[in-house]
């Protein structure tokens, strides 16, 4: 669609950039090592590895981290309200928009871990998985970074343990969560052309101006 836009004189001003994580070697070693005795070995040393590296990189969460049971409430809609100055423009994440969008949709099942201090929501992170493979489609909250790396410390580790091969995230690339995931040990993959309606005309050469910063993840597509 790319050559369709800029017929219409609009350019791809941004990329969504997926960024993906190893939780488990099993698929590699099956695929490049035909022994069954040499590739269990290799499987149970790979696998402490990425779990030794893991728990290097995780912290004692000071806040409650748990699998969301049942519809979102009031709590969401009033995290959204109190999120909406941030400097980025993105769909309001209430309660209604949450429920509708994940919840109930019709052919995937997406779970939500929230992360509440004193029992206030503070945080929540969304995924889905379909047998291997793992998406993150969404994270929200609190602009704290202990915060945030606790809950996607807690996804990882859920994927894990369910016998997830590998965890995706996708994120326009200019957007801070980028070195966020990359910090947990997330890579750069591919990334694709974004088009986007500026509300004031960038000059030319910039980019997308400052006040039109979006903020997009893979749950705010459908494809």
């Amino acid at each position: 669609m790319v050559a369709v836009y800029r017929r219409l004189g609009a350019e791809p001003r941004e990329c969504m950039l997926r960024l993906a994580k190893p939780l488990r070697v099993d698929r590699q070693i099956a695929s490049r090592v035909k022994s069954r005795l040499v590739a269990r070995g290799l499987r149970e040393l790979g696998n402490r590895a990425l779990n030794w590296r893991n728990a290097r990189l995780s912290g004692r969460p000071s806040e409650e981290i748990a699998l969301h049971n049942g519809a979102c409430g009031e709590e969401f809609t009033v995290l959204a309200a109190h999120l909406r100055n941030r400097d980025q423009l993105s769909v309001e994440r209430t309660a209604e928009y949450l429920n509708w969008r994940f919840l109930a949709h019709p052919f995937q099942k997406f779970e939500i871990l929230a992360a509440r201090r004193k029992k206030v929501l503070a945080a929540y992170l969304i995924f889905a998985h379909a047998g291997e493979d793992a998406r993150i489609v969404d994270l929200r909250g609190l602009d704290d970074p202990a915060l945030l790396r606790n809950l996607v410390s807690q996804a990882v580790e859920t994927l894990r343990k369910r016998g997830v091969m590998t965890v995706s995230v996708s994120i326009l690339a200019w957007h801070s969560y980028v070195k966020l995931f990359e910090n947990w040990g997330f890579r750069r993959r591919e990334s694709c052309p974004v088009v986007l309606y500026p509300t004031v005309t960038p000059s030319p050469g910039t980019g997308t101006s400052q006040a039109d910063r979006w903020f997009l993840m893979d749950g705010d597509r459908e494809s």
